[in-house]
């Protein structure tokens, strides 16, 4: 279902007639409301993957309580404990506040050092990259290594790396930086 409406959106976004209709699309999908009825559609219209979940959840109750107990300190356990619920329910209530534009890099768990390394598995267009290279505050990095299968979304992360001055080294799907 998601992979149809991927394709039926990019297909709209070369209709340039359509561009005042996708940038207020755009805006919708960030909020709430977007998400509470994506929600709503995926448990109650098309809920084959949000009963795939409810299975998945009973299957490895044990292990998913066990992976919340190694964590290391409580902000982890709560963010885990969290995304599962929200997975269970679908109710967003559960994930409210637990994201936030600094999810991979929050300063009370990650300490980055002088020489870090990064590799991001699932780039994107870059934007995880570019939140990495402002948390280094004028550190230096070693390297840099990032992967993205989607073709349409390794173009866009070819094309913010690209105008950042960043060679691509590795071959389709992935990217090498260097420092």
């Amino acid at each position: 279902m998601r992979e149809k409406m991927i394709y039926i959106w990019r297909k709209m976004t070369q209709i340039k007639i359509l561009t005042p209709f996708i940038i207020f699309i755009r805006y919708i999908a960030g909020t709430n409301f977007f998400n509470t009825i994506l929600d709503f559609t995926e448990v109650n219209l098309f809920h084959t993957s949000y009963q795939e979940t409810q299975h998945f959840i009973q299957c490895n109750k044990q292990r998913i309580k066990k992976i919340s107990e190694i964590l290391a300190d409580e902000k982890s356990r709560k963010v885990y404990q969290s995304i599962w619920k929200y997975r269970a329910t679908h109710n967003r209530k559960y994930i409210k506040g637990i994201v936030d534009k600094h999810q991979y890099f929050d300063s009370e768990l990650i300490q980055l050092g002088e020489q870090e390394g990064f590799v991001d598995c699932g780039a994107y267009k870059g934007d995880t990259i570019k939140h990495f290279l402002n948390h280094l505050h004028n550190k230096k990095y070693n390297f840099i290594v990032a992967f993205e299968p989607d073709d349409y979304n390794f173009k866009r992360l070819s094309t913010y790396l690209q105008k950042n001055r960043y060679t691509h080294t590795g071959t389709t799907g992935g990217y090498t930086i260097i420092n």
